[in-house]
């Protein structure tokens, strides 16, 4: 066998489904304690700010840290609400991307008993692991020459002549034609054999899933009312010492002038964190025939 190549090619490709775990409102992670006039740092001046944040993952529960002394606060800023991110969840589909051919052909070139070559060629249909027979046909005058007229087709079918296989098979009955063959994509057969078919030796494969991914969270609503208070443990004060924040806003309190700051709280007060929508999980990629090798062959009447 001087030749293997298939025709036909196509593709099937599975991907599997593409989803996002829901996100979560974030509580507010603190506040600001400002010395400078509204929350706003003085031009040409360092900020004077004195950060009073909880512990990472505080969930609201009443906080004591140590107090900040009301001759530094002027002005206190409450810290929006935050929504996590989601993450992709990827199916339990495998992905699936294979490429299979429609036709598998083979040729051959034996050597007779007096020691010359020969050569024919063979198509299967659908017979990417049948076993190549013993067939030898006469070669024409080379790969590089296309045969001169009557050359190289004394197998086909009711020709005078025609040899058999040692197996005892008509080589033409057994799906064998003479041909002679280039390689490349040759755009033109000789007179002597008409037939042109094409064939390839490989794929260039980049079948492949988009991946699974989240895009930003839509519907959320954190809303959450943040209390400080001068003493620890969170001891009421007289007046109400707290502002609502939610995702877009960070409200500036003159509330805290004249107090200390000894301990925060924080409640929800709407608490839908939203979805997120999900991308990825779609067939991507392209597979392509490479490596073609032209075969012009004899009409015949038998074999596909």
């Amino acid at each position: 066998m001087v030749f293997e190549g298939f025709d036909g090619l196509s593709s099937e490709q599975r991907c599997p489904s593409c989803s996002c775990t829901r996100p979560t409102c974030v509580m507010s992670p603190g506040v600001l304690a400002w010395e400078d006039f509204a929350c706003t740092p003085v031009e040409g001046a360092e900020p004077r700010v004195i950060p009073y944040l909880p512990p990472a993952g505080w969930d609201g529960a009443c906080i004591s840290m140590p107090t900040i002394p009301k001759e530094r606060i002027e002005w206190v800023e409450f810290l929006s609400t935050t929504v996590t991110p989601c993450q992709p969840v990827t199916g339990s589909m495998p992905v699936l991307a294979e490429t299979r051919w429609a036709t598998h052909a083979r040729a051959c070139s034996p050597h007779t008993q007096d020691g010359s070559s020969e050569q024919g060629s063979q198509r299967e249909q659908g017979a990417e692991g049948a076993e190549p027979r013993s067939l030898r046909e006469p070669a024409p005058q080379g790969p590089e020459q296309p045969a001169q007229s009557g050359q190289g087709a004394r197998y086909e079918q009711g020709m005078p002549g025609a040899k058999q296989d040692p197996l005892g098979v008509d080589p033409a009955a057994a799906g064998f034609t003479a041909c002679v063959w280039r390689e490349g994509e040759q755009p033109a057969c000789p007179e002597a054999y008409p037939e042109r078919k094409l064939f390839y030796q490989g794929v260039d494969s980049s079948l492949d899933c988009a991946p699974c991914a989240c895009g930003d969270p839509v519907g959320s609503n954190c809303v959450a009312y943040v209390a400080a208070f001068p003493k620890p443990n969170c001891q009421l004060p007289e007046d109400d010492t707290g502002c609502a924040v939610d995702l877009d806003h960070s409200p500036c309190s003159s509330w805290w002038r004249h107090l200390a700051l000894g301990s925060l709280r924080g409640d929800w007060r709407e608490r839908e964190p939203g979805t997120c929508p999900a991308s990825g999980g779609e067939p991507v990629g392209r597979a392509a025939a490479v490596d073609p090798i032209t075969f012009c062959c004899a009409r015949s009447e038998v074999g596909p």
